[in-house]
């Protein structure tokens, strides 16, 4: 196998804000891994709250390659092991390569992602689509441009929660969850959480730190609103724990590593009863397909990236008024560079 590494600029159509920090732009990093003439795309969307820097991605891609450019690339597990072992501490450097060898070996084989796992392609199922933190007068805004979704996610986890929360429900009538990002104290949780129950929400996710278990465990007793963790599970090894004060987890890619670890945490997670989310960072159609080809597996799909952003380099899950469906029947990911 051959290795090539490229930097994409994605910006936002709108500043995206969340609770601890906003974005306008990101640069992620793009892995091509070519065996022949056939070139499979993985991508890497670095986050700084797990202490990921794209320099740090880009060393961890290369020593990662290195580790297994000689290896079957059918071998995922074997292969996964390898890079869990030696580059466990860079997640998202692990996820860029697992997809990309998805989307080579699928190709190889001429089958979607999807089939591979025995699975059937989403076909317009319903996504999330995101309304970031702003002043209200912005947030009415959003609200009222975004009417023609079935679903929100509110992002939450500031001074002027419940403002921002009334602002959304006095405009929009349609299926709703709310997201702190970790951005709440217990006390804060227990009283917001019991406000927004009143607007009746499909979940309320991260509520708190994910290094305040024992609080999350006392929060789960004092609210019936289920709560998704999102920060608190990495990886499959995140998910019993989580079972304690969750009712289901939210599965990013780039959060876990990949592929083959998402589809194994969502087997888990069903034994443990837990529902499960299929969510996204600041990313391309690259992650965001790859994520969706799994999305018959998930309860809930917050996949919605690359259409918040206006200059996405590459197509791939069709997205249509809140709705994903992946194309059937298309070798690896199914997604291409826009010409």
């Amino acid at each position: 196998m051959k290795l090539k590494i490229e930097t994409i600029r994605l910006d936002y159509i709108n500043p995206f804000r969340i609770s601890r920090n906003v974005t306008t732009s990101k640069e992620n990093i793009i892995v091509k891994l070519s065996d022949g003439n056939i070139t499979g795309l993985g991508e890497a969307s670095a986050d700084s709250f797990y202490g990921e820097t794209n320099a740090t991605v880009v060393q961890a891609v290369k020593k990662g390659f290195n580790l297994i450019k000689n290896e079957d690339p059918f071998e995922l597990d074997r292969i996964y092991d390898i890079l869990n072992k030696n580059l466990g501490s860079c997640r998202v450097a692990i996820t860029a390569l697992d997809i990309a060898l998805h989307d080579l070996i699928c190709k190889k084989l001429k089958m979607p992602v999807y089939k591979y796992y025995g699975l059937e392609p989403i076909k317009s199922k319903l996504t999330s689509f995101t309304i970031g933190i702003d002043t209200i007068p912005k947030i009415i805004e959003k609200t009222l441009e975004a009417k023609k979704y079935p679903y929100l996610k509110v992002k939450l986890g500031c001074k002027n929660d419940m403002d921002i929360a009334k602002a959304v429900m006095d405009n929009f009538k349609g299926k709703i969850c709310f997201d702190a990002n970790a951005g709440w104290t217990l006390n804060e949780a227990v009283k917001k959480i019991s406000i927004l129950a009143k607007y009746k929400p499909e979940f309320i996710e991260q509520p708190l730190p994910p290094v305040k278990v024992k609080d999350l465990k006392i929060l789960k007793k004092h609210v019936r609103v289920p709560i998704i963790a999102d920060e608190s599970v990495v990886d499959r090894n995140d998910i019993l724990p989580a079972s304690e004060f969750a009712d289901g987890i939210n599965i990013k890619l780039a959060k876990c590593g990949g592929i083959r670890e998402a589809f194994k945490m969502c087997v888990i997670a069903k034994s443990l009863g837990l529902k499960i989310m299929f969510g996204c960072r600041t990313e391309s159609s690259i992650l965001v397909t790859a994520a969706a080809h799994l999305g018959s597996m998930a309860d809930y799909l917050d996949l919605d990236t690359n259409v918040l952003i206006k200059n996405d380099p590459y197509k791939g899950d069709v997205f249509d008024n809140g709705r994903i469906t992946i194309i059937p029947g298309v070798p690896g990911l199914g997604v291409s560079k826009i010409k």
